[in-house]
């Protein structure tokens, strides 16, 4: 995607790395041009980006991603843009590493001016994914998250209960979207129509975008 030309009238992109990354000559390529143009890049970790394949097809160690990074400095600017190494990795299940790689990402959303398209209005306990559009229905498909513990055996898995959520959809967002989620709770939703089948807690809402909807999870079955 980034080879060709994904990241065109984009301010950031973030890659949420969790150990070593590896991608193509041709895309670091496209990364320096997008970044000396006025991007933002925000990684995390020492492995990110550090491997690349050419055409030849042979793996070659790059601690400075073609010159996106200066080992040792959180910031580098290049060109018009600039580069932001978070120096740890994001480590799944540990609180520290999400957390600053959280206030990383808002901070630089908030520097650069810029608005989510969608997102869960004033909180961080649920998460919205934006999924991208459905190839046969054409709608745009959305992930929501609201686990909050997953457990391996007969525990299995505690979601949000007794709360509502607003999920506003904005520009440049149009068109029909189907947000996806799991929960065993009774679930009501104001400005969108939901499904919920309670033995397989799958819900469906759909939704026309733009839009708010707001999510009221009950008590769980």
């Amino acid at each position: 995607m980034i080879e060709d030309g994904a990241l065109e009238g984009r301010k950031l992109l973030i890659i949420p790395n969790t150990g070593v990354t590896i991608t193509s000559a041709r895309a670091i390529g496209a990364l320096k041009k997008w970044v000396r143009n006025g991007g933002t890049l925000l990684c995390f970790g020492d492995g990110c980006l550090a491997y690349t394949f050419g055409r030849d097809g042979f793996l070659r160690a790059d601690p400075t991603a073609g010159g996106l990074r200066k080992p040792g400095r959180r910031e580098t600017a290049v060109g018009l843009g600039k580069t932001v190494w978070i120096p740890e990795p994001i480590r799944p299940h540990d609180a520290e590493t999400a957390g600053a790689a959280l206030t990383a990402m808002v901070g630089l959303r908030d520097e650069l001016g810029l608005t989510p398209a969608a997102q869960v209005v004033g909180t961080e306990e649920i998460n919205l994914i934006d999924c991208g559009p459905d190839a046969f229905s054409g709608k745009r498909i959305f992930a929501l998250d609201c686990m909050t513990q997953m457990f391996c055996g007969e525990r299995g898995a505690f979601f949000s209960y007794d709360k509502s959520y607003t999920l506003r959809f904005g520009a440049p967002l149009d068109g029909e979207a189907e947000i996806l989620g799991l929960n065993d709770a009774e679930i009501r939703c104001e400005g969108a129509e939901v499904r919920h089948d309670r033995e397989s807690m799958i819900f469906v809402i759909e939704a026309k975008m733009p839009c708010e909807v707001k999510v009221t999870f009950g008590k769980p079955a």
